[in-house]
């Protein structure tokens, strides 16, 4: 019963959705095209530049998420373009560290890797999501509390992504359902929606993503990508309730601190 319920919901959101993204559209292609109008014509040097450069970049993964609100009503993903998951990880760190930073410290360590089923866009919401999920786990005021993102290419083809956090890890009765849609354990105002999204579309590049939390505390998410070129292999695609990524580790974050 609970399962129809869940399905009635997404459907009414997906028809929400579907409306909000078209509405979107035109005011988000105004606003980009003025900010991108001045930023062309002041110091490429100076502050407002920068300024303006993270506007657009702000912009872009607005539009990204608008795109991606139709994740609940298409799941072909065929003409998705190939994405770079460094650029995704640098992205995702620039637009999290306002979140992250009342939190905890925050540290991406994104080293090149083949081109992923994924387009930067779509990744760089998903580590997004991922990062902001992680500070909202932090209780603000505690001290040493640090997020880490690194990416690493894969043995076989394709990238692993890893976010690590300090935080209180997962709670044992939440962990067979943590990418279910609509499911949260901080209630208020938060729709359970942000690691639902990230498993759709990781899923739908073929790609697989997994939690544990870590034996001195904290938390883990690891994502992987299949490559471009080759698509998914036989990993086998990951349940909501289990995850599991196969292949390569990025390098232990704590030995490259970056930014």
């Amino acid at each position: 019963m609970a399962d129809r319920s869940d399905d009635q919901r997404l459907m009414q959101l997906g028809l929400l959705v579907a409306h909000v993204a078209h509405e979107l559209a035109t005011p988000l292609a105004y606003a980009r095209a003025s900010v991108s109008y001045v930023a062309h014509r002041v110091d490429a040097s100076g502050p407002l530049h920068e300024a303006l450069r993270d506007a657009l970049l702000g912009l872009g993964a607005i539009e990204a998420l608008a795109a991606d609100l139709r994740v609940f009503t298409q799941r072909d993903r065929d003409d998705d373009p190939p994405g770079d998951a460094a650029e995704a990880v640098v992205l995702a760190a620039r637009m999290a560290r306002s979140v992250v930073v009342r939190k905890a410290k925050l540290v991406s360590v994104p080293a090149s890797c083949p081109p992923v089923a994924l387009s930067t866009p779509r990744l760089a919401q998903v580590v997004l999501n991922l990062l902001t999920n992680a500070a909202q786990a932090i209780r603000e005021g505690a001290p040493g509390q640090e997020i880490r993102c690194a990416c690493a290419p894969e043995e076989s083809g394709g990238a692993v992504i890893v976010v690590r956090d300090t935080g209180p890890g997962i709670p044992d009765q939440a962990r067979a359902r943590l990418f279910e849609p609509f499911f949260t354990t901080r209630g208020g105002d938060h729709a359970g929606l942000g690691l639902h999204i990230c498993h759709t579309l990781v899923r739908a590049a073929g790609g697989t993503i997994s939690a544990e939390n870590l034996p001195g505390g904290g938390c883990e998410i690891r994502v992987f990508v299949p490559g471009a070129a080759g698509g998914s292999d036989d990993r086998g695609a990951s349940s909501p309730s289990s995850g599991g990524t196969r292949g390569g580790t990025p390098s232990d974050p704590r030995s490259r601190a970056g930014s």
